[in-house]
């Protein structure tokens, strides 16, 4: 856990999935992440800093790695 409580910065987040291939679209108090196609994986809280345990539950929810986020937001 301890690599993602460094990790929690939403907008460098929305980066970092987008640089991974998807597509995040803005909304009012969400932002909703969506495959290339379109389909629904998950949504981001409109919140300055994300909590490592919220951030955890969406990089499961769209299926990728902790491992690989690191790479994306670096």
């Amino acid at each position: 856990m301890s690599r993602l409580a460094n990790c929690t910065n939403r907008p460098k987040v929305i980066k970092a999935l987008q640089r991974a291939g998807f597509q995040v679209h803005a909304g009012g108090k969400h932002a909703i992440i969506t495959d290339a196609e379109g389909n629904f994986l998950s949504v981001i809280p409109n919140a300055r800093q994300l909590n490592p345990y919220t951030l955890k539950a969406i990089l499961k929810q769209v299926r990728l790695s902790e491992d690989e986020f690191v790479k994306q937001y670096r």
